[in-house]
C-alpha cells in the first residue's frame, strides 16, 4: 500500500464518520422536535380539559355574588320592618 492509498481511505473514512454523525443529529433533532409537539399537543388537552371547570366555577361565583347583592340590597328596601327588633328594650310611647 502506498501513501495515496492510505490517504484515499481515510478521507472515505472520514466521510463515512462525518455523515453518518450528520444523519444521527437530524434524527435527534427529529426527534426533539416531535417530543415538543407531543408536549404541546398535552398542553392543549389540558387547557380543553379545565375550561368546562373554569366555566363551572364562574357560574358559581356569579350565583354567589348574585345572592350576596340580594342579601345586601333587600334590607335596604324594607328599612320599616327591622326598626322595631332593633332596640327591643326601648319603649315606643
Amino acid at each position: 500500500m502506498d501513501i495515496a492509498s492510505i490517504l484515499f481511505w481515510a478521507v472515505v473514512v472520514g466521510l463515512v464518520i462525518y455523515v453518518v454523525s450528520i444523519y444521527n443529529h437530524l434524527v435527534r433533532i427529529k426527534h426533539s422536535v416531535s417530543k415538543a409537539w407531543s408536549n404541546i399537543d398535552v398542553l392543549l388537552k389540558q387547557r380543553h380539559d379545565e375550561i368546562p371547570k373554569l366555566v363551572e366555577t364562574c357560574k358559581q361565583y356569579m350565583k354567589f355574588e348574585q345572592e350576596t347583592l340580594e342579601k345586601v340590597a333587600l334590607p335596604g328596601e324594607k328599612p320599616a320592618s327591622h326598626t322595631s327588633s332593633r332596640r327591643p328594650w326601648r319603649k315606643t310611647w
